[in-house]
């Protein structure tokens, strides 16, 4: 573990490049008048800095089929400061573009920072 003034200057120093901002937002699950699912988002955080950089796109082969349509996904990475609340399956919208968590960029050892890995369809 790194001394706490060293963290806290890596953390300063990261915090200066998140020039974006996003709120995110978590999946939940209800029960409908029939007993049907319904699924929506709830906004857990707002005005959260971030910063989104390119991490991969379809090109590479990272298609996927929903229904008989073909989807072209984008992969990207979502820093946020440290301490910041997200998980697989929340969503993060920035803009007018909307990011789907897929995985965590969990096995750093200093918490400078939150990594994730999104995707984004079009």
């Amino acid at each position: 573990m790194l001394p706490s003034n060293i963290l806290k200057q890596l953390r300063k120093t990261t915090n200066r490049w998140l020039t974006q901002t996003a709120s995110i937002q978590r999946q939940t699950e209800d029960r409908g008048a029939f007993g049907e699912q319904i699924h929506d988002f709830e906004t857990v955080a707002s005005g959260v800095a971030c910063r989104v950089i390119t991490a991969g796109s379809s090109f590479r082969g990272d298609m996927q089929s929903s229904g008989n349509q073909e989807l072209m996904l984008d992969r990207y990475r979502i820093v946020f400061p440290a301490g910041t609340a997200v998980d697989v399956d929340y969503r993060v919208i920035i803009g007018s573009r909307v990011y789907n968590v897929v995985g965590l960029a969990d096995a750093r050892q200093d918490e400078t920072d939150v990594h994730v890995i999104a995707t984004r369809e079009r």
